[in-house]
């Protein structure tokens, strides 16, 4: 992830998508905090909200990895699919934790 790219792209100053970087982190961790309690109660809906959440800000961001995880979440929880929602969660965990690292290097 470059965010000067991002910020090109977006017509942007770097400071104001580095901003918005941190809010969409600080959102993103907060609404996976209770995931664990959703999936063993196979709370669908939630799943599904918290997913499409995430997947339109980080469309909104460029954040293509993270956008393709949600999607995969809310497309699952939309039909009430058994899946490895433990996994998938971790997996938009891992994400999220990647470009905070990302980040934090530049």
């Amino acid at each position: 992830m470059n965010m000067q790219h991002i910020a090109d792209i977006l017509e942007f100053d770097l400071e104001d998508v580095e901003m918005l970087v941190d809010m969409f982190l600080t959102d993103a961790k907060a609404s996976l905090e209770n995931v664990e309690s959703l999936i063993a109660s196979n709370d669908f809906e939630q799943m599904k909200n918290i997913s499409h959440g995430i997947k339109g800000s980080a469309s909104n961001l460029m954040l293509e990895e993270i956008r393709e995880v949600a999607v995969e979440i809310e497309d699952l929880a939309k039909t009430k699919t058994s899946a490895n929602y433990h996994a998938l969660f971790e997996k938009l965990e891992h994400e999220l934790k990647t470009i905070e690292a990302i980040k934090v290097a530049a």
